[in-house]
């Protein structure tokens, strides 16, 4: 996406580059935007420039999330964006100070691995898996304590510099490429013709 779009998208969504953290998933429960709302509102408190963008679709908890942000009167810092196209998406990653990937399960969540190879920063739940595909590159916390969420979101805006040679470094050895995924399936498919030549 050019830098003249991206600054359009940007301008569209009422964003400032590196001044939002950055959370794409559906609103189901478990993907925890209620502590990353509760964090955030710590932030809010000593950078108030700062904002949070929820990508994705209403899986039955947006009403939930809605009025917590009513309550801690958020709501004109969060933006919703909805399901929203591919440019979109890559904008959001690129300029974000950070991608907060706070579920409670994983690691089949694909940002944290779409963050890595944009070159976003990322702070995500402690999983072993997050950390099988990010290793140092990335913060971690634990999905229940949202002081612990806040602390990285800190860091993350003292030194995202920092953070952003660590995660573009780890791309460059990542197992978790399209390159590597097609041998791993090549793999798979050569054994399986081989099993499936055994029957007419």
């Amino acid at each position: 996406v050019s830098e003249e779009k991206q600054a359009e998208i940007l301008k569209q969504y009422g964003l400032e580059k590196y001044k939002y953290f950055f959370y794409p998933a559906q609103f189901w429960a478990h993907k925890n935007h209620t502590n990353l709302i509760k964090a955030f509102a710590e932030i809010h408190k000593t950078h108030p420039e700062y904002k949070l963008v929820f990508t994705g679709s209403d899986k039955g908890n947006k009403a939930h999330i809605q009025l917590l942000l009513e309550e801690l009167e958020l709501t004109n810092e969060v933006v919703f964006a909805g399901f929203v196209e591919n440019a979109v998406i890559n904008t959001f990653f690129a300029n974000a100070v950070a991608l907060c990937m706070t579920s409670f399960f994983g690691p089949t969540n694909m940002p944290p691995i779409e963050a890595m190879h944009i070159g976003c920063p990322v702070i995500c739940s402690d999983l072993a898996g997050h950390r099988e595909q990010l290793g140092d590159a990335a913060l971690y916390f634990h999905p229940q304590d949202a002081h612990a969420l806040m602390q990285c979101m800190e860091e993350m805006i003292a030194n995202r510099d920092t953070y952003v040679t660590a995660i573009s470094e780890q791309s460059k050895h990542s197992l978790f490429t399209i390159e590597e995924a097609l041998k791993r399936i090549n793999k798979y498919l050569v054994e399986a013709s081989i099993i499936r030549s055994t029957w007419a």
